[in-house]
């Protein structure tokens, strides 16, 4: 699905650093600044975590509530320092682009999609990557380690991509999060760097990006609110006349949130019947027990998630060298 909002270069350049502007306008010191050091003296650490069968993490003890006092600043929840990117599918909907490189290696324009995400996440103050792969995960890896080598990044390697889905692969990415809040990414989301800012910026631990502004049918992932910015549903099955717009793929999950989230993934998992599902279908199991989902809106910021060739077609037109 893409937007239909032009996009605008909200970037400078300093020294071969983008800074953005939300991070412009961020207090002294911002935390973008503060994970500047780490990443000059990061390395990459890549860990091919072979995920089959059952061996997706234990389950640890379980506590409730959306914010604790540690994620807590004085403006807000603490923004997360680590991102998750599911990447594993084949893209067989958008082939022959697909015969031999996984879609989050799709060029826009002159960089790849994941390039895009990761620079973005860099950019944002995100230290830390846990990458979810599957088909042709060898490529990611490599061009992950030559293209990105002061980035700590964690591999996890779905081998079950063909049979699972995003909620299975989501879950094979709880070891490596040690119970902290993170940002979620669906691999083939290309977005302004806007969007991140914004959501990084939420006073809400726990939201998902949203845009208002989409001609909404059945296969968009639909979002209906309860009162104010509260998620009531989450799904492709939210009646079009209930919803408030699409999500987009990109979410923030705060850290008590993703403690509930992963024993919900386990619970589903545990049952061949959820190996398909889509992690939204954990959202809304939260969700119907209390745990606040809020949104944020990004209807007036560019971005396309790139199902198709015409998706694929459009995120030229937005992002590539000559847009539109």
């Amino acid at each position: 699905m893409v937007s239909p909002r032009a996009a605008q270069d909200r970037s400078l350049r300093r020294g071969g650093l983008r800074v953005h502007a939300c991070a412009r306008t961020r207090a002294e010191p911002s935390h973008a600044d503060a994970l500047a050091l780490r990443r000059k003296s990061a390395v990459l650490r890549p860990l091919s975590y072979v995920a089959t069968g059952a061996q997706y993490p234990a389950r640890p003890t379980d506590s409730g509530g959306e914010m604790t006092t540690t994620e807590m600043t004085t403006t807000g929840p603490m923004p997360p320092h680590t991102a998750v990117i599911l990447a594993a599918g084949l893209g067989s909907r958008i082939r022959p682009l697909t015969d031999d490189v996984p879609k989050t290696l799709l060029t826009i324009g002159d960089e790849t999609i994941l390039a895009r995400m990761l620079t973005g996440a860099q950019d944002a103050g995100i230290g830390d990557v846990v990458l979810v792969l599957g088909y042709l995960y060898q490529k990611v890896e490599r061009f992950v380690r030559e293209s990105f080598p002061d980035l700590r990044v964690q591999v996890v390697v779905n081998e079950r991509y063909e049979e699972t889905n995003t909620g299975y692969s989501l879950l094979l990415a709880a070891d490596h999060l040690e119970g902290s809040a993170f940002v979620k990414f669906d691999g083939d989301v290309v977005f302004d760097p806007e969007v991140l800012c914004r959501l990084l910026s939420s006073p809400y631990a726990t939201a998902l990006c949203i845009d208002r502004n989409i001609e909404l049918a059945s296969e968009e992932v639909k979002v209906s609110l309860s009162t104010g910015t509260r998620v009531a549903k989450v799904s492709k099955d939210v009646p079009v006349a209930e919803a408030v717009g699409e999500s987009i793929g990109i979410e923030k999950i705060g850290a008590d949130t993703a403690r509930q989230l992963f024993s919900e993934l386990r619970t589903m998992m545990d049952q061949k019947c959820h190996l398909q599902d889509y992690y939204e279908v954990a959202y809304e199991r939260l969700i119907d027990r209390g745990v606040p989902f809020h949104v944020v809106d990004i209807s007036d910021l560019p971005w396309t998630e790139i199902d198709t060739q015409q998706d694929y077609a459009a995120a030229e037109q937005l992002f590539g060298l000559n847009p539109s």
